[in-house]
């Protein structure tokens, strides 16, 4: 029986799938610099979600307590920018620590449950103390950081660090 309901669910996935894939062609066949630049974007997408939920970063022991908010990190020329998906967190609940290489990022998220259980239908959200260090890609000026949260979306935005400016030296030659 439930293998049965499994079944029909992968078709119905299967057939939603073939069924986008199909009008992506169709948008190739029409126009195939533009059809094929929007499905390359979509498969990266696609792709990027599937790796960040396979990750090393998401594999945290069980007995640590941990969980782990998901980030995205965009890098402009001036500045990088960490999107965090905290939902449920309260801003007095947050803790952020900068380094010249690092976004330290921790608190705790804690809801509310039924006083009397009778079933478990589906348990994903996380709750209780979470910790998450991001590594940065260049340095950070850690005197020019600025964060705001709202609608559970935490973001923070870190200046570059100037680097030295370079000078030609000339060489002399002779003593």
């Amino acid at each position: 029986m439930l293998a049965d309901g499994l079944d029909r669910t992968k078709k119905a996935g299967f057939t939603e799938l073939t069924g986008y894939l199909d009008a992506r062609y169709k948008d190739w066949e029409e126009n195939p610099q533009i059809g094929s630049l929007f499905f390359i974007g979509e498969m990266q997408m696609l792709t990027g979600r599937i790796v960040r939920n396979l990750s090393y970063a998401k594999m945290v022991r069980l007995d640590s307590g941990l969980w782990r908010p998901s980030v995205d990190i965009y890098e402009s020329c001036d500045e990088i920018t960490v999107y965090c998906d905290l939902a449920g967190i309260t801003k007095e609940s947050l803790e952020l620590l900068v380094e010249e290489h690092q976004l330290h990022i921790s608190g705790r998220r804690q809801l509310s449950r039924p006083e009397t259980i009778v079933c478990i239908h589906q348990l994903e959200l996380e709750h209780g103390l979470f910790a998450r260090t991001v590594a940065l890609p260049v340095m950070i000026d850690v005197e020019k950081v600025a964060s705001s949260y709202l609608d559970g979306i935490l973001v923070v935005s870190l200046k570059k660090k100037k680097v030295g400016s370079q000078i030609t030296v000339r060489i002399r030659v002779g003593g």
